[in-house]
């Protein structure tokens, strides 16, 4: 069943997320800026390398598990065309703080939807 599938997605890509970011955490890297989010201030919020690392890691798991999916994240949309299902994804959210050197509400987030928009998977990794 996919459903299945896109729970092992799900716990496989929070898993990496926390074991990278407490290494780049203690590497102190990640921080640089990238670039605006698009459609917010960037007094609000800002794209910053550590995002993209997050983001690259969900995009390569998607691609490896050979699931049907259409991701939609504050950094870009990508994936198939023609889906079976639906993410919403914010990679890594608390990149301000992260930034400045602060060591606490980071968080990656994501739901699955089927096509009519119910929500079929989610998780969240408190990082």
């Amino acid at each position: 069943m996919s459903a299945e599938r896109l729970l092992k997605l799900t716990e496989k890509y929070l898993k990496q997320v926390i074991k990278t970011i407490s290494f780049t955490n203690n590497e102190e890297i990640g921080r640089e800026i990238l670039g605006a989010v698009k459609g917010r201030p960037r007094t609000e919020d800002v794209e910053i390398k550590l995002d993209r690392i997050c983001e690259e890691i969900f995009e390569e798991f998607v691609e490896s598990s050979k699931l049907s999916v259409r991701v939609f994240s504050e950094h870009g949309d990508y994936g198939d065309s023609s889906p079976e299902y639906l993410c919403s994804i914010d990679p890594f959210d608390g990149s301000g703080l992260y930034r400045r050197g602060f060591e606490f509400e980071w968080y990656s987030v994501l739901t699955f939807f089927n096509l009519d928009g119910n929500p079929v998977v989610g998780g969240a990794a408190d990082i």
